[in-house]
């Protein structure tokens, strides 16, 4: 959906099946739909609406007890509070998300979750916490070959570079 611009085509589509997935008590397809759903509403902009979904994805995984979902929903819930500027609130939530990645040993959840919490960090201008965050998400990409992840990443390490007026290492990243 992300990568191809699909958003408008699911986001009609998702509430039917996610209210097929509610009759026919599928909580686990349920729950990954209400992860999507809350990922088109972010990208929309309608973070409440979004919220709502992941918490409702949140509460689904936590019963059912499936700890790659709930890691998946924390860490996406808490880079929507980031937007939202509820910092706090997003850094809890990412690591909680990361204790959960380690102890699956989700090489890529860890590294989003990572990039979320270099990104919470830049948000607030602390660049020292931001940056073992975003080399830890980017050593993690690499690790395991996510190109489109890894771009993203040195994207956001270039911005905090050039934050801090050290314009060579930026230069690299944005390269």
């Amino acid at each position: 959906m992300e990568r191809q611009g699909h958003w408008g085509e699911w986001a009609a589509f998702l509430p039917g099946l996610v209210t097929r997935a509610q009759q026919q008590t599928d909580s686990s397809a349920e729950a990954a739909l209400l992860v999507m759903q809350g990922a088109i509403l972010r990208q929309r902009g309608d973070y409440q609406a979004a919220v709502v979904a992941y918490r409702r994805a949140w509460r689904l995984c936590h019963r059912a007890g499936n700890q790659i979902r709930l890691a998946r929903t924390r860490s996406n819930l808490g880079d929507l509070y980031r937007l939202q500027g509820r910092f706090q609130r997003a850094v809890i939530l990412c690591q909680g998300a990361l204790t959960l990645f380690e102890a699956a040993r989700d090489t890529i959840g860890l590294a989003r979750t990572e990039n979320h919490l270099g990104l919470i960090h830049l948000d607030q201008s602390d660049w020292a916490e931001a940056l073992p965050h975003l080399n830890r998400a980017k050593e993690l990409l690499r690790q395991v070959g996510d190109r489109y992840g890894l771009a993203k990443t040195l994207q956001n390490l270039g911005v905090l570079y050039q934050s801090t007026g050290d314009l060579e290492p930026a230069l690299d990243c944005f390269k």
